[in-house]
């Protein structure tokens, strides 16, 4: 997915990355704790690129923050990867990029508007919280037990919930 970042007078960024495509993110999906995660993302700049981060926040009851710089390949200098290992507890993992030249600091987010799993620039990063009316949202990764096994009796099973609205 290719996304045109405007930025001051003729700066052109275009940022390609898709979190349902193996080429971008691997593997696909949710994941245990401890697993190691690629990210890989590719930015063409008419501005110099200065660094490239991606930035994470995960838990459940409590919010940890990190950030991790991703390093450009030696042959591709466009092609920008890491790799993290998940935390050892399950949670919620965000992640979203920020991309910063010598004349701005963008970030790219996940696109609400559509599940295919691309994203959209912002100059406003995203806000975790349950109670934010944030527009801007990071992408996700559910973490789950390592050990964790769907019991026998459950396999092929379907399950329903109903949310009573009163």
């Amino acid at each position: 997915y290719r996304i045109n970042v405007m930025g001051q007078g003729n700066d052109i960024v275009e940022i390609f990355f898709n979190s349902m495509d193996l080429k971008y993110k691997k593997p696909f999906g949710a994941v245990k704790t401890d697993t190691k995660v690629y990210f890989h993302i590719i930015i063409s700049s008419k501005v110099k690129i200065i660094d490239c981060y991606l930035n994470y926040e995960y838990g459940l009851k409590e919010f940890y923050s990190g950030r991790a710089r991703m390093n450009a390949e030696r042959d591709n200098k466009d092609f920008f990867k890491t790799k993290l290992v998940m935390p050892d507890e399950p949670c919620l993992f965000f992640y979203w990029f920020e991309i910063v030249t010598e004349s701005d600091i963008v970030y790219y987010t996940r696109n609400t508007d559509s599940n295919d799993g691309s994203g959209i620039k912002s100059h406003a990063r995203p806000v975790i919280s349950v109670s934010h009316t944030n527009h801007i949202f990071p992408f996700q990764i559910t973490v789950y037990a390592k050990d964790f096994k769907t019991p026998d009796w459950f396999k092929g099973a379907v399950m329903y919930q109903i949310f009573p609205d009163r």
